[in-house]
């Protein structure tokens, strides 16, 4: 059977970010904050269910159900919008039908390798995490393998 073309790079990391946000906004809307420095402080339980999304903080992170998808972020120096292909990966892994090679973190990581070796995409704060260099990304064909 072959393979099917994955969505668009960049309408999946706008779903991404997007899923991210409503994330963020309805622990806020629920708490008035999300970061885990509340959490650890006390001032949100670590993991629950808010708004119909289920949530689970984890070291400087949160990982959520929304509308049935699993979005996985860090607060790295106080952003949300860093990309980093594992967590991206937690989005795509289980739905291969719907993202087709990027349910493949190795594809992700070397994509987005590629997207930061033309300046398509900044090396972020630490790792393999990234950034957008003007919050759009070019149209640049999918992955063939």
């Amino acid at each position: 059977m072959a393979e099917m073309t994955p969505i668009p790079f960049e309408n999946l990391i706008q779903m991404y970010l997007t899923l991210v946000q409503d994330a963020i906004q309805r622990l806020q809307s629920r708490y008035g904050v999300a970061t885990p420095d509340a959490v650890w402080s006390g001032r949100i339980p670590v993991a629950g269910r808010v708004s119909g999304m289920r949530y689970r903080y984890h070291g400087i992170g949160c990982t959520a159900v929304v509308d049935g998808h699993t979005v996985s972020w860090d607060w790295q120096g106080g952003r949300t919008d860093i990309l980093d292909p594992w967590h991206i990966w937690q989005l795509t892994h289980k739905r291969p039908e719907t993202y087709g090679s990027w349910a493949d973190l190795r594809v992700l990581r070397q994509h987005m390798q590629d997207l930061a070796a033309h300046g398509h995409l900044e090396h972020a704060l630490a790792g393999h995490s990234y950034q957008l260099p003007s919050r759009r990304l070019p149209t640049l064909a999918a992955p063939v393998h």
